[in-house]
């Protein structure tokens, strides 16, 4: 007879009454001392740590239930779209000449050489599609804007460039508040990435805004694939992205994951990330109060307290992880 899988954590309506940063400070706040670790700050940095690190834990199968994904067209992997940095993969499909998806095996990037290689038997076809990572630059294309004001007064260089990494590509557009049609050579000049604008053909107070875009190389943690995308074959990439929460969000005031925009993070697992997070603040707190050389007192109720909910996580954990129960129970 099989082993008996707990039911996976509901959320309560007596969770879901309470925020997500409440649940959190009332583990917190059972002890009665004051600190920094209710701020926002400390708050949502164990948060994004512990949320990151669940995640990475969870079955695929069980992330892929709430997971986003994109699809990628491109012929080659030097794009933004397949720069999995701070991503976290989940299934990789690659669609054939039959407008099937099939599922993508990975390998290692020395194994892509043969999956290359039309004389190998390891040979990546539509049939048998394959993926891996390559630390590689990434093209991405942005929008830029600078403005000139009074030009009429003498002519005006600018660099159309800013910050490290970037190359100037194409004006896109160049308009005055006064001379709304900017021309090449009538009006300005161009010579590399300096753009001139000439004095004498701009109005007295007038107020030019070029927009122009750059090419910006970035490393990335490139997703290839073979055989890489042509005519209507594409790449689809489920994954889960990694949350960077700062203070200037509300996602800690919802109760749940959808509305919490944690996209691709099924509900019943918040609670064990709430759990961790409270265990990352209690032992903050710990080694501030052994510095500080508090009451041993209280140092015991901290201890006490951070080996119950670490009970508590290794308890979710088995409900969420029930091949880890198996293996345990085996030993």
């Amino acid at each position: 007879m099989g082993a008996v899988v707990a039911a996976p954590h509901i959320i309560t309506k007596e969770n879901m009454a309470r925020t997500i940063k409440q649940r959190i400070l009332e583990k917190v706040n059972e002890i009665p001392t004051e600190g920094a670790l209710s701020t926002d700050d400390t708050i949502l940095q164990a948060w994004n740590d512990n949320l990151w690190k669940v995640a990475k834990t969870l079955p695929p199968s069980e992330m892929l239930t709430h997971a986003k994904y994109i699809v990628d067209a491109n012929a080659n992997a030097t794009t933004g779209d397949r720069n999995m940095t701070n991503k976290l993969v989940l299934l990789v499909e690659r669609k054939d000449s039959g407008a099937n998806y099939r599922a993508s095996s990975e390998i290692q990037l020395h194994q892509s050489v043969s999956a290359l290689d039309s004389d190998s038997m390891f040979y990546a076809t539509e049939h048998s599609p394959v993926f891996w990572y390559e630390s590689r630059d990434i093209l991405t294309t942005l929008t830029q804007t600078a403005t000139i004001n009074n030009p009429a007064d003498s002519d005006q260089d600018i660099q159309l460039i800013s910050g490290n990494d970037q190359t100037f590509n194409v004006i896109a557009s160049i308009a005055g508040s006064t001379t709304t049609t900017m021309t090449l050579d009538t009006h300005y000049t161009l010579n590399g990435d300096i753009i001139t604008i000439l004095a004498d053909q701009c109005a007295a107070d007038e107020t030019i805004t070029i927009t122009y875009t750059v090419i910006e190389n970035i490393k990335g943690n490139v997703l290839c694939v073979a055989p890489e995308n042509s005519g209507g074959e594409k790449t689809r990439i489920w994954y889960f992205e990694k949350q960077i929460w700062d203070t200037t969000t509300t996602d800690l005031d919802y109760d749940n994951a959808l509305d919490a925009t944690i996209l691709g993070f099924p509900d019943h697992a918040i609670e064990v990330v709430v759990l961790l997070t409270a265990v990352t603040l209690l032992k903050e707190l710990m080694a501030l109060q052994a510095l500080e050389d508090e009451d041993a007192e209280i140092v015991q109720m901290i201890t006490a307290l951070i080996q119950s909910y670490e009970a508590s996580i290794n308890k979710e954990m088995e409900v969420l992880r029930p091949d880890l129960q198996g293996a345990s129970n085996e030993n």
